[in-house]
């Protein structure tokens, strides 16, 4: 039946060529317009694609070489903040790129929600144009899917990196504080005990000169 269709289209398009020369032209025209616009489309959406493929990979390249120097860097605050100021660079550029991509995505998504599904068995065959539509758009979605999952497990490593310089961070703060709290502490405790020395030798010497003034019971132990 497909076979038959497409002869008695042929003969349908002759006999109009014939008949109107001008109407076949225009027709002629308008469907190489199509095609160099569809090609247009696709050309530019797979100069997308390869454009969010490259800087996927650029930023995976450098989260790997910040993520090294982070474990170099593990004991130097200054260092971790300048890293941790990378990272979230290497994370915004990640998702700016999946920005981009999601835009066409949601566009091709929306294209294939109006076309709908293709005819079921029995019903009458859509325009061959629409099956070809469908077909293209299919095959670019699930190209798309492929990058966005890769840059989605990207972004992910890249929040995973700064939460770890965070947390090395806090450490280091940690540490930090405890030791200037016991250097502290042990410089009251010093204190306090040189004081306490201190007081009690103004206190004995008070009581010698008491003692010297007084007579020599006062100052001695009470008998029973």
């Amino acid at each position: 039946m497909q076979s038959i269709r497409i002869i008695l289209n042929a003969l349908v398009f002759l006999v109009l060529a014939s008949t109107f020369p001008e109407l076949c032209l225009a027709q002629t025209q308008n469907a190489m317009q199509q095609e160099q616009g569809q090609n247009a489309i696709m050309a530019a959406v797979q100069a997308l694609q390869d454009q969010v493929r490259a800087d996927l990979q650029k930023a995976a390249v450098s989260l790997e070489k910040l993520s090294k120097k982070v474990d170099e860097a593990a004991d130097a605050d200054n260092q971790l903040a300048e890293l941790k100021l990378q990272v979230d660079a290497v994370a915004k550029a990640v998702s700016e790129a999946m920005g981009a991509l999601e835009n066409r995505y949601n566009l091709v998504s929306k294209r294939l929600d109006e076309i709908g599904a293709p005819p079921a068995a029995g019903q009458p065959a859509e325009d061959a144009s629409i099956s070809g539509d469908r077909k293209r758009l299919q095959g670019e979605k699930a190209q798309m899917n492929g990058v966005l999952s890769d840059a989605d497990a990207l972004g992910k490593q890249a929040v995973e990196l700064a939460d770890h310089i965070t947390d090395l961070r806090r450490k280091l703060f940690t540490e930090t504080l405890f030791r200037h709290t016991d250097i502290n502490e042990q410089f009251f405790n010093d204190t306090v005990a040189a004081g306490q020395s201190e007081s009690f030798q103004l206190w004995a010497r008070a009581a010698l000169i008491s003692c010297g003034s007084s007579s020599a019971r006062a100052c001695s132990p009470r008998s029973a």
